[in-house]
Formats: C-alpha cells, sequence, structure tokens
C-alpha cells in the first residue's frame, strides 16, 4: 500500500509520506474513522479530515499535546502507557479511550495501530485509526443490563415459585378443611361467621400468592365468568394499600357491565400494574380512578387504536392525574424492559408490556392517551363473553358434580391428599392413592388401567405428573388426565406441563373447582 521509496526517506513527516501519494490522501480523508500517524517515537504528526470534522482542531502538529488534550482526563495515562508500550515494544496496539467531540461531548473511541518498518525491520513511523464506538458501546451495555434485569427476575421468579408451591399447598388444607366445617355447622351462630372469616382471610392470602408470581408471562390462563365490577370492588381495598396516602382512589364502576371469560388472576395482575404505574406517576399526591364501562367497537375505531378487533368490550381505565407521557415516548411504553422512570427509581420495564400481553392473551388490547403535565388514562379493552354461553358456564349444580367411576389420586403431600380424597369420596367417587407419578404407573400397570380418571400433581419427587401424563398417553391417548400445581404457570411450562393439552386445576383449589374439573374431563367426549 505503502511505496518503498517514500519510506526511504526515514527522516519525511507523516504528511509528506501521505502527500506522497494524492490518491492515498483523498482515500483517508474519505473514510469515516480518524486516520492518524506518528513518527518512530510516538509524536502524532498526521491526522485526516475526520480528525477535523470531530474535534474542529487543525491536524495534528508534530507533538502529541492536541490530540492527547482532547482524550478525556480518566483516560489519559492509561492511553499514554499502553502507547508507550506499544512503541517500546514494536507491537501492534489496540485500545478505547473517550475522545472530546467539538461540542464538548464525550464519545467512545477504539483505536488500533501497526508499525511502519523499512526493509530492515526499522520502526519509520506508526498509523493507525480511531472509530467511534460509542452507540455500539451504549447498545451492549443496555443488553446487559436487560439480561441482568431479566436473570434477577428469573432468580426471583424460581425462589417465588417454591415459595408459592408450598403456601398453596398450605392453603389447600386450609380452604378444604374449611369448607368441610361450614358445610356441618348451622347457617347461623357465631360459628358460622368464625368459618367465613377464614375463608375470606384464606382467598385473600390466595390473591397474595398469584400477585407474588405477577411477573410471571408464561401462563396456562383458567378462564372464568368474571363479574369484573365485582371483583374489582373486592379488590379496591388491597389497591387503596398499594397506593398509600396522598393519592385519592376513587371507583367508577358502570352497574350492570357485561360479564368475562377471563383469568381473573391476570386481570386483577394488569388492573394493579396500571394503578402502581398511576401510583408512580403523582409522587406528590393527586386522584387516581379506576373505571369500567361497556364498550362497542366499530370497524371504522380499529384504526385509531392498536391491535383492535370489531367487537363488545369492557373497558377497565385507569386515570391519574400526575406528570403525563411525552408523546416521542409513548410509541415504546408497551416494549419489555422500556421506563420512563429514573436509573435510580422503581421502574423495570415489565409493568405495561405485561398489561400489554395480558389483554393479547384475552383478544383484547391497550390504549393510552397522556400529556404532560396533565396525566395520563390507561384503558384496557377485555371482550365480554356471550350472555348464553356465561350462563351455560355458570349454571353446574352440585348433583351434576357427582359421579361413581374410580380416581387414581397422585400427590406427594399427605395433608393436600387427604383434603382431596375427602371431597371426591363425599361425592361418590372411589378413589386410590399413590404419592408421586412412578408408584401410580406401577400401580396402574397392576390393575390393568381399571381406573375412569388419573388426578395428579404437576411437580413430585420421582417422576412428576407431566412424565405420568406422557407414559399414560403412550399406551391410552386418549386416558383421561386433570393436573393438579402450586406451582407457577410458567414453571409448569418449564417442567413441560404446557404442552400435554390436559385440563390444569391450581392450588388452591375449592371443592366445586375440583368436582367440576373431574366430571368435565371424565364427560369430554373421545376424539374432542
Amino acid at each position: 500500500m505503502f511505496s518503498m521509496s517514500a519510506a526511504n526517506k526515514g527522516a519525511s513527516t507523516s504528511a509528506e509520506f501521505f502527500e506522497h501519494d494524492k490518491r492515498l490522501q483523498v482515500l483517508t480523508d474519505s473514510i469515516a474513522h480518524i486516520v492518524w500517524s506518528t513518527d518512530a517515537d510516538g509524536n502524532f504528526d498526521f491526522a485526516n479530515a475526520r480528525w477535523t470534522e470531530f474535534t474542529h482542531q487543525p491536524p495534528v502538529a508534530t507533538d502529541g499535546a492536541l490530540w492527547l488534550g482532547c482524550v478525556h482526563e480518566d483516560d489519559r495515562n492509561r492511553v499514554e502507557a499502553a502507547f508507550a508500550h506499544s512503541v517500546a515494544t514494536g507491537d501492534n496496539f489496540e485500545f478505547e479511550y473517550r475522545l472530546r467531540r467539538w461540542d464538548g461531548i464525550y464519545r467512545w473511541h477504539l483505536s488500533r495501530g501497526v508499525p511502519y518498518r523499512d526493509e530492515s525491520g526499522k520502526i519509520l513511523r506508526w498509523v493507525g485509526t480511531a472509530t467511534d464506538v460509542h452507540d455500539l458501546k451504549e447498545a451492549v451495555s443496555a443488553l446487559r443490563e436487560s439480561e441482568g434485569r431479566a436473570q434477577k427476575m428469573e432468580a426471583v421468579g424460581r425462589l417465588a415459585g417454591g415459595v408459592a408451591h408450598d403456601f398453596n399447598n398450605v392453603l389447600t388444607v386450609i380452604k378444604g378443611h374449611t369448607e368441610f366445617l361450614s358445610r356441618a355447622l348451622p347457617p347461623e351462630g357465631e360459628s358460622r361467621e368464625d368459618i367465613e372469616q377464614i375463608a375470606k382471610a384464606t382467598k385473600r392470602a390466595a390473591h397474595l400468592t398469584r400477585q407474588l408470581l405477577a411477573f410471571s408471562r408464561q401462563q396456562v390462563m383458567e378462564k372464568q365468568v368474571l363479574d369484573v365490577n365485582a371483583q374489582l370492588r373486592d379488590f379496591e381495598k388491597m389497591l387503596g394499600r398499594v397506593i398509600g396516602k396522598g393519592i385519592n382512589l376513587d371507583l367508577s364502576l358502570q352497574p350492570g357491565a357485561p360479564h368475562l371469560l377471563a383469568d381473573p388472576g391476570q386481570v386483577e395482575q394488569a388492573v394493579m400494574n396500571l394503578v402502581v404505574n398511576a401510583r408512580d406517576a403523582m409522587p406528590d399526591g393527586g386522584d387516581l380512578r379506576v373505571s369500567t364501562c361497556a364498550m362497542t367497537i366499530s370497524s371504522e375505531d380499529c384504526a385509531r387504536y392498536d391491535q383492535a378487533s370489531p367487537g363488545s368490550y369492557v373497558a377497565i381505565s385507569v386515570s391519574d392525574t400526575g406528570t403525563g407521557i411525552a408523546p416521542r415516548l409513548l410509541p415504546r411504553i408497551f416494549e419489555p424492559f422500556f421506563t420512563t422512570k429514573d436509573a435510580a427509581g422503581r421502574g423495570t420495564g415489565l409493568g405495561l408490556a405485561t398489561v400489554y400481553g395480558i389483554a393479547q392473551q384475552h383478544g383484547g388490547f391497550v390504549d393510552v392517551v397522556s400529556n404532560p403535565g396533565r396525566g395520563s388514562v390507561f384503558t384496557l379493552f377485555l371482550p365480554v363473553v356471550d350472555a348464553d354461553l356465561a350462563a351455560s358456564i355458570r349454571v353446574t349444580t352440585e348433583a351434576s358434580m357427582r359421579g361413581d367411576e374410580t380416581i387414581l389420586l397422585v400427590e406427594d403431600q399427605d395433608e393436600v391428599r387427604a383434603v382431596a380424597r375427602r371431597i371426591l369420596i363425599t361425592n361418590g367417587y372411589r378413589v386410590m392413592e399413590s404419592r408421586n407419578g412412578a408408584d401410580a404407573l406401577a400401580l396402574l400397570r397392576d390393575i390393568q388401567f381399571a381406573v375412569d380418571l388419573v388426578l395428579t400433581d404437576a411437580v413430585m419427587p420421582q417422576m412428576g405428573g407431566p412424565d405420568l401424563v406422557r407414559a399414560l398417553r403412550s399406551d391410552y391417548p386418549e386416558f383421561p388426565v386433570v393436573m393438579v400445581s402450586g406451582y407457577t404457570d410458567r414453571e409448569l411450562v418449564t417442567y413441560g406441563a404446557s404442552e400435554l393439552n390436559v385440563p390444569f386445576l391450581p392450588k388452591p383449589f375449592r371443592a366445586d373447582d375440583l368436582l367440576r374439573a373431574v366430571r368435565k374431563a371424565l364427560d369430554k367426549p373421545k376424539g374432542s
């Protein structure tokens, strides 16, 4: 690339060296990177046009003071030491440092340099480039930060899953025995009131467990007919505790709002995330309103909303009088890990992304209207359930949940197994028991699969529910199974339960929940 005639000048300056071939000079000036050169001792004496464009400084003089003066003061000693080492040893060098732009902004650059030698191997000068890598470093840093957050959440998720599993087993026992006592007590009296308070506390504890697992997004939804107004009223006290003092909470619920076919835990999670978001937008206090109303979205209306489809919806709106959101940020607010909160604040960037995911899973969508300094309104649109379908789902009599079939109950927790056994036997079923999947499979083979349904926990020692189901279906593809677990839906994905297409019953369950799941699985037509 360089002619030997130029190299043989030895003491010539780099400017003369580059000017020797005008094509080389034009080439260096057209490159988007800074091209530089020094004499044999490392004194800068040439830089291309990119240097002047970036720094608004003239081409480097015979010493390096001008160049070094543009290097960030925290990087100068490190840069000088690295370059001096290369000059002393003749080794190629590569290092990063911050270089001051003409407007005073420092940007990271990567410098690479090689010695230019004559035929005898003597170093005549050093030539190299300085490449702006600032945007790349920021992108890598952001990626690592996101990965770090994801890893932390994954760890917390595993911890929460284990805690929830054990806690839900305890709640299943409490809930079961509470129902047993409730049926045995007279309809009036102090004992009846005590039992009702225990039942309410158990329900609240189950809600808390679901909130502990709120950031799990890979969920196997358990939809049911939902009166969203009633759910929000039950949820009001908890929302009040979340927002704290200084914020006025108002519920404005449209009377007679249509019912939804939705997962109640996910709806609560979405509302909670929106309320927390509104709270954080009002650090000095303000007004927060949660409202519901029925809305019909036409084909023409869909143009106003992202991901909307025509139909009937219940709109759940959360409005605040907070700081609002800048228009330039609105397109990004539902992106995972994007947050408008300061780096030291409470934002994870997952709250609104989770709301968006829940809306999508239910066939709905989310809309936001915001003005800086005037607050925001987030509206979650969820499709209503057909009235006839809602009635058919709700009308399930206690008699229709009874049966006389034989059920194999597989559960490693003795107390939970005892509760489930008592519920089933009380309602006419015959029950056989196993403590894990391996024992259950051995028993089934001994009795030649003479049972009508397997009711199994998902996570057990030796062999869990998913592996048991796979073994059953290798011989009997349509064998009725109901899966039960206190683990998170995300954990069930990890264990492979979500891929098996089996009914899933979360712990803690009520007696009616268990009986309904069993009866539905038994009555399911073959091949459907």
